[in-house]
């Protein structure tokens, strides 16, 4: 949107606040606080039982690392190009940076294995 990138961050900060008293009243409070769209494209997850997405699989990480569920995220995007950058020069990037690559079907199936967190999104894995 042609903002400051601290503009940006004020905002996913605040969100992040925000989603921590969840879910007290949350519909209504979220209405008065946040517009969209903003500064930052608001994305609600369907869980990872429902669809293997960047937000399903970004949220599915932090309850697995006992954090508020609410992620910023981006795309990596090839320098030359400007598309998304290719599986293969994402392992690169990572091995290059000492980071770890994760496949989707990794995450879901760490966290299939927890009934704590896949039933606390109301399905019951062994249904």
């Amino acid at each position: 949107t042609g903002i400051p990138d601290r503009d940006r961050a004020l905002t996913i900060r605040r969100f992040g606040e925000f989603c921590k008293k969840l879910p007290d009243d949350a519909r209504i409070e979220f209405g008065r606080k946040f517009r969209s769209p903003g500064h930052v494209r608001l994305l609600i997850s369907s869980g990872i039982e429902n669809r293997e997405g960047h937000t399903e699989l970004s949220t599915a990480l932090l309850k697995m690392a006992g954090l508020t569920p609410v992620a910023t995220i981006c795309e990596m995007l090839d320098s030359n190009t400007h598309r998304a950058l290719s599986r293969e020069d994402a392992i690169r990037y990572a091995k290059k940076h000492n980071l770890i690559f994760l496949e989707a079907n990794e995450v879901k199936e760490a966290y299939v294995k927890n009934p704590d967190f896949y039933e606390e999104d109301g399905k019951n894995r062994n249904s």
